[in-house]
């Protein structure tokens, strides 16, 4: 397939897609969201517009994407920008997982309901969005004892000052977090860093918009696809990533990402 063909294929889904994130997070009903178990990617699409989030003990949470040469969208960004400490920055470069109640203390939910009170929450809804507790023990936090070393290494700039402060710290979660990034795609990890830094601040609408315009770019690239058979397809667990290290992902590959003069932005997506 040519280029016009992959976007012409991809245009409708994506489009689709972020309008439908639009339209959760300005619904002017209130919506909830009960993230009772696996929350990742389009999950949270659907989930973080909404103006509730409740997590339980059960909610993994994740944007995993620049695992599979793709970046953390569906709005997520404005999520991840807003999270404490540069928790969000640390989730959009490694795609880990982390708890519930990781969840509560990063903002990415708004309220908490412990195992024994899911069953009788769907009948008593109201009643458990008035009662459900923010504060927690935060015994199942993941990240409790990392978030200085994460608001440390994960304020620099650039990808490698990230990775040089990583080295610098003496701590297993450091290297771990070291190797996590340098497992995943090259190009989608310095993407993610850079549509971080550019997405601070910005409003919702602004998000999903640079989401579309990085999405279409990311149909004409090699890594999607490549992430796709590798996790999906063949299943073998190796993508071959073209380039294969981070040093080798220029900055004026990453800056063409954002440019909408190379991508056909006409009807029927106009609006984003």
């Amino acid at each position: 397939q040519d280029s016009d063909e992959k976007i012409a294929l991809a245009r409708v889904y994506f489009a689709d897609e972020y309008r439908m994130n639009r339209e959760l997070f300005h619904y002017p009903k209130p919506l909830v969201a009960f993230m009772n178990g696996i929350t990742m990617g389009g999950g949270f699409g659907v989930a973080g517009p909404c103006r509730t989030r409740i997590a339980t003990p059960g909610t993994v949470f994740a944007m995993p994407e620049v695992g599979i040469g793709f970046f953390p969208d569906v709005g997520s960004m404005y999520a991840l920008t807003r999270c404490p400490d540069n928790i969000g920055h640390y989730l959009a470069l490694t795609g880990n997982k982390i708890t519930g109640e990781d969840m509560i203390a990063s903002g990415l939910a708004t309220h908490f309901i412990e195992d024994k009170d899911v069953n009788n929450f769907y009948s008593n809804i109201n009643e458990f969005i008035e009662e459900a507790h923010v504060k927690h023990e935060g015994k199942n936090e993941s990240l409790r004892n990392v978030r200085q070393i994460i608001n440390y290494t994960f304020s620099f700039k650039t990808v490698e000052g990230i990775l040089k402060a990583l080295d610098g710290v003496n701590d297993p979660f450091a290297k771990e977090t070291i190797s996590t990034i340098r497992g995943r795609c090259p190009t989608s990890v310095k993407l993610a860093h850079a549509y971080y830094l550019r997405m601070k601040g910005q409003d919702f609408d602004t998000v999903t918009a640079m989401d579309y315009r990085l999405a279409m770019h990311c149909m004409l690239g090699h890594e999607f696809y490549e992430g796709i058979r590798a996790a999906l397809i063949d299943k073998d667990k190796n993508p071959q990533w073209n380039p294969a290290r981070l040093e080798d992902v220029s900055n004026d590959v990453i800056e063409n990402y954002f440019n909408s003069d190379k991508i056909n932005l006409s009807q029927p997506i106009s609006d984003l």
